[in-house]
């Protein structure tokens, strides 16, 4: 039983070792809450979250688009990698859209703020694609 739980607080220690160490810290300098501006056929505002463990969240004000789901991943020193999906409603609240988005962004030397380029796949609930829109976004972090 004691090994067991040597064994337990092994393992908890070093987990907490590697995720409180100032590299892993600096490696995922994305995670925090953003303030961000597409700009591609109009300009649309979000605040976006890119949290700890891979996954993502934003809500846009794009008001008949819901908030996107998605996840997120390290590609380069300051280079992110996010996909997500999100779904377009007509007038009357009924699925219109379904959008698959991939955002590859650059993190500022301060990692305060980002760059990145967004390109969507538009499909109809059927699976059938019907457009790709690119934009570009500009976001800050929110402190």
């Amino acid at each position: 039983m004691q090994r067991q739980n040597l064994v337990k607080f092994l393992v908890g220690f070093l987990l907490f070792a590697a995720f409180a160490s100032p590299s892993f810290a600096a490696d995922n300098k994305i995670v925090g809450t953003w303030a961000v501006t597409f700009n591609g056929d109009d300009t649309t505002q979000a605040v976006m979250t890119y949290h700890q463990d891979g996954t993502f969240d934003s809500t846009s004000s794009s008001g008949n688009v819901t908030s996107a789901k998605g996840v997120w991943e390290k590609a380069g020193p300051r280079t992110f990698v996010e996909r997500n999906k999100s779904f377009s409603l007509d007038a009357n609240g009924n699925l219109a859209f379904v959008l698959d988005s991939t955002e590859v962004l650059e993190l500022s030397n301060d990692g305060q703020s980002y760059t990145g380029e967004v390109v969507t796949q538009v499909s109809l609930p059927d699976g059938t694609p019907v457009a790709t829109v690119s934009s570009s976004t500009a976001a800050s972090r929110l402190n």
